[in-house]
């Protein structure tokens, strides 16, 4: 019988650990936590909705994303936590003490997050008022950083739907499950893939102050202890 066995105390009292100890499936997982009143987060915030990853919530403060571990992503996950890295936190595996290749891992999410290609790039000037596209990127540009110094890693492909904004968190930037770094002897082919991913989701803005704001925040931190 395949036993869910909990990693750490967030949600464990909420979450239904009982509902999945004989599943394995995703759309099984997925069929018995709607039962029990779990619903699917709406499209433009889901997680979830390049990968087949579920992205479910329940009420307002609940929400988890359910996805198959690989090895790329088991190898990533670690890397970031022994380097205390800000990533969604594995709160449960589906038949392992801990997460394994193969096996299924459930993340604990913030209630607001969103994936960046759920969001338009149209500015082109930093904002004194809100965080605007300048900001964000330059967040991004922060993160991807503090990874690179650590790790001499950065992620396969950094593109907008791969990156989730949390709202309301400290750590503002995170990379959305599976995970996939690969160590990168130069930092600045993230920024093409980059403005090629801004590009592609509004190929009529120009994107090229983002890019450079980018560029300036990265490297900026790279020289920062």
């Amino acid at each position: 019988m395949v036993k869910l066995i909990t990693m750490s105390s967030i949600h464990e009292n909420d979450f239904p650990h009982d509902l999945l100890p004989e599943l394995s499936d995703l759309e099984e997982i997925r069929t018995r936590m709607l039962e029990q009143g779990w619903r699917p987060v709406e499209f433009a915030f889901n997680l979830g909705r390049h990968s087949g990853a579920l992205d479910l919530q329940k009420g307002e403060e609940e929400r988890v994303l359910i996805y198959s571990v690989t090895e790329d992503d088991l190898r990533s996950y670690k890397i970031l936590r022994e380097a205390s890295l800000p990533r969604f936190e594995i709160i449960s595996a589906v038949g392992a003490s801990e997460p394994a290749a193969g096996s299924i891992a459930i993340s604990n999410i913030p209630p607001i997050a969103k994936a960046l290609d759920s969001m338009r790039f149209t500015n082109q000037y930093s904002s004194t008022s809100h965080m605007g596209a300048i900001e964000i990127i330059e967040s991004v540009a922060y993160f991807l950083a503090e990874i690179y110094k650590k790790t001499g890693m950065l992620p396969r492909t950094v593109l907008l739907d791969n990156v989730a904004l949390t709202v309301g968190e400290n750590d503002l930037i995170k990379l959305i499950p599976p995970l996939d770094l690969v160590m990168t002897p130069t930092w600045e082919r993230v920024a093409n893939e980059l403005f090629s991913s801004l590009k592609a989701q509004d190929p009529i803005s120009r994107h090229e102050n983002q890019i450079e704001a980018f560029k300036k925040k990265f490297a900026e931190q790279l020289e920062n202890d």
